[in-house]
Order: C-alpha cells, then sequence, then structure tokens
C-alpha cells in the first residue's frame, strides 16, 4: 500500500498500480506486464517517498519509485547474494517525527488582583520537552499520533500583562469572533517582548489569568485559563486541552450514534467518563477530586484521518474473508508486535485497555468507527454494546443471504494479560 495508492503483483511478473480515490474508486491504472518484475519476488514492501522494495528468497532486492502516474521509475537492482536467504519478513521503518512546535503564551489581565496559580515550571512541563514522561501534551501527541508529532521543541513565553481586562474579553456567547481578540491580544504582547510568533502560524496555546475561556479551532490557535473549571477540574489538564489542542490540528469532536460529544473513549468527546487522575499532577480539590485528569486517547479513526494511524501496523481485510483469525494489540502500544487496529471496509477496529491514557475505560474493549465528514462515530455491537466484548459481534449485513454485502466481525477473546484481543472477521462484497 502507498498512501492513496495499491499495488497488484502476481508470480508471473505480472502487477498494477492504481489510485484510489476518496469515494474508493480505482483509478489511473498502469499495468506492468508479464515479465515486467522477476517471479521470485516474494515480499513487497511500501517505502517513504513514493518508493517501494521487492525482496526475493534468493538474497535479490530491487528499489525503485513510483510517479504520481503511477510509472515505475530509478529502478536499483541488489544482485543474488547481497542480503540473506532466510529474510521472509519486511517491517516498516516509521519515519523521523515532524517537529510541531507550539507557542505557549501566559496573559494576564490589566486588572488581575491575584498571582497565576502555578509557577511557570508547570506550564514548561506540561507543554514542552521538560516534562517528558509526565503525560504531558508532548507525551499524549507523541502516543495519539504513533510518533508522528514532535512537541517537544514547543516554547512557554511570558507571563505578559495586557491592557485589556478580563471584561474586554466577550469571545464566547453572543461574540464568538471575539476569541480571535484573545489571541492576537496575547500575540501582540510577545511581539512587544521582542519575540516573533509567525513561524508557529496557528499553533499558538494562550494561557489566561485570571481564565476566561477553553477553545480551539484550527486556522485559529487554542486558550484555557490557568485555574480551575466550575467542576473543579484544571482546564490545563491534559484531558481537556487535548482536545482543543486537537482542535487546531483541524480534529472535529467525535460521535456516537451521530450525536457529539457521546464516544466516551475519546478525548475528542471529552468532558466525558473515562477521564483518569493524572499519575504525576495529583493535587486534590476541596471535595477529594483530583484537579488534574488525563485521557481518554485518541480512536483509530481520528487517528487515520489525520494521517497519524501506523499503516504498517494495521490490517486490512480483503473484500472476501471467512471467519479470518486477526489479533489486535492496544491501539496506543506501539512497543508490542502485532496489529494495532484492523480496517474492514470502512470500519475501524481497536483494542483498549485500563493502563496509560486509557486508566479508567471500565473495562479492557474493542471498539468499532467510521469516519465520515473529518468526524469519527462509534458504532455499537448488535447488542448495543458500545464498547464489545467477548462474545460481542458487530454485524453489517445479512449472514444468512448468499449473497450481498457482509462485515461480521466476533470478538472471540479478550486477554487482558496479554494485552491480546482475537477477532473472527467475516466479508464479502
Amino acid at each position: 500500500m502507498l498512501s492513496d495508492r495499491i499495488l497488484f503483483y502476481g508470480a508471473g511478473g505480472r502487477g498494477v498500480v492504481e489510485s484510489i480515490g476518496v469515494d474508493n474508486i480505482l483509478k489511473d491504472e498502469r499495468v506492468i506486464p508479464a515479465d515486467g518484475f522477476a517471479s521470485d519476488w516474494t515480499q513487497v514492501a511500501a517505502l517513504q517517498g513514493g518508493r517501494i522494495l521487492f525482496y526475493a528468497p534468493s538474497g535479490r532486492i530491487v528499489i525503485c519509485s513510483i510517479d504520481a502516474d503511477n510509472a515505475i521509475k530509478d529502478v536499483t537492482v541488489f544482485p543474488a547474494g547481497t542480503y540473506a536467504t532466510d529474510w521472509t519478513e519486511i517491517a516498516f521503518l516509521q519515519p523521523p517525527a515532524k517537529p510541531s512546535s507550539w507557542a505557549v503564551v501566559l496573559i494576564k489581565f490589566s486588572d488581575a488582583t491575584t498571582a497565576p496559580s502555578y509557577p511557570r515550571e508547570r506550564f514548561t512541563e506540561v507543554f514542552g520537552g521538560a516534562g517528558v514522561g509526565k503525560f504531558n501534551m508532548v507525551d499524549h501527541f507523541w502516543e495519539m499520533s504513533h510518533g508522528t508529532l514532535d512537541l517537544s521543541v514547543s516554547r512557554v513565553f511570558g507571563w505578559y500583562t495586557i491592557p485589556q481586562k478580563k471584561s474586554d474579553y466577550t469571545g464566547s456567547g453572543a461574540n464568538p469572533a471575539g476569541r480571535a481578540d484573545l489571541i492576537t491580544w496575547a500575540r501582540k504582547a510577545a511581539a512587544n517582548a521582542g519575540e516573533n510568533l509567525s513561524p508557529y502560524a496557528d499553533h499558538v496555546f494562550v494561557i489566561t489569568h485570571p481564565p476566561t475561556d477553553l477553545f480551539g479551532g484550527a486556522g485559529l490557535g487554542g486558550v484555557s485559563g490557568d485555574d480551575r473549571d466550575g467542576a473543579g477540574m484544571s482546564s490545563l489538564s491534559p484531558a481537556l486541552v487535548g482536545q482543543e489542542m486537537g482542535h487546531v490540528y483541524s480534529l472535529d469532536h467525535s460521535r456516537a450514534g451521530g450525536i457529539e460529544y457521546r464516544d466516551s473513549w475519546d478525548v475528542m468527546s471529552n468532558r466525558g467518563l473515562y477521564m483518569a487522575p493524572h499519575p504525576v499532577y495529583k493535587e486534590l480539590d476541596g471535595s477529594g477530586r483530583p484537579i488534574w485528569r488525563i485521557g481518554p486517547g485518541l480512536n483509530a479513526a481520528n487517528m487515520a484521518g489525520r494521517g497519524w494511524l501506523d499503516a504498517s501496523r494495521v490490517w486490512q481485510a480483503a473484500a472476501t474473508e471467512s471467519n479470518r483469525i486477526v489479533d489486535l494489540r492496544p491501539l496506543h502500544s506501539r512497543g508490542l508486535a502485532g496489529y494495532l487496529c484492523a480496517r474492514v471496509g470502512p470500519y475501524f477496529f481497536e483494542f483498549r485497555v485500563k493502563e496509560l491514557w486509557d486508566a479508567a475505560i471500565s473495562q479492557p474493549c474493542v471498539l468499532v468507527h467510521e469516519f465520515n465528514g473529518n468526524q469519527s462515530d462509534l458504532l455499537p455491537a448488535t447488542n448495543g454494546h458500545q464498547d464489545l466484548r467477548t462474545g460481542d459481534e458487530f454485524l453489517r449485513g445479512n449472514p444468512a443471504g448468499p449473497t450481498g454485502t457482509l462485515v461480521q466481525v466476533k470478538v472471540l477473546n479478550i486477554d487482558a494479560a496479554t494485552r491480546t484481543a482475537r477477532l473472527s472477521v467475516t466479508r464479502r462484497p
């Protein structure tokens, strides 16, 4: 698989390269005739940059490029004996993460009468490399993007006192456009201090004292207050900031049953049921409730929608499958061998366990999502369970009928100890 292109290869050296449109229609077909490649090439892997690698048991390898017209070029041949003859598997290597630096701007309104709620070090830990390993935003996006995004180079600016009073902010409610004003004030304050935030584009996250709002948007940036919200939780919790920064990456609210904010297993539906107490920042409010929360994680459909789901760790169903057994490892456990997601037609199947960002979910489970209109939608089992358990089934179509489109996926077993979920997949076009 090459991004939105696919290569078919036959033992006779014949192949086809095609593009896949957004409507899942094959197009731009380029036929490779019989004997176009050697018949002993038994492994094919996609490489970064529109390249593919063929490997033969003789130790012979070919690397070539595929251009935008699906034409193969720049062929490099490594002769027989170049590599060991017993290599039978090819693994995809994740490219280096893309630096995705953020400017975090701390601002105080001119009429602030109290000191900020936390020392500046807390903000550098929450948003930058100094807090890596402490369930901060660098950790969050590293895990939720399967290592695609590296936020460790983010910087904290301020505190800056701005000329506006808190009452000058009228961004929410009747004046949603005013939210942009708040970010403009922060940018201007940084500029007055000699800082240039233009390289950060919309990756600007403003923290206000006293608190004002909590939001994020693509092309805009994000905002949080530095204190607790009405429920006693810090608005700086990764559980909340993860959603707002996610919006800046163009993530929309996730859905269940077509209704926003109903996917309790996804950070883009927070405030949800499954936010876990922060394992490092353990402050409690007067009622003994954790002030800082993390999780839950980001679902596979949302990850795929941003290009963050590691395609080499996704099992892809063929057009026809009959009781095919597929084992899944937890979606965010890239250190474990095996598939992290199964894709069956338009449906994403993922395994989630009670650990790390998902420490507060009720039980290990399999979740099913589809992705439409830039939003993920959580789909239930036939018995209504949103989180599929051992014995549950996801069904689209009639398995008793001899024809017609069918997707039937059964959860055969969930083993929390080995962190494995076993599925049975049946599909017909």
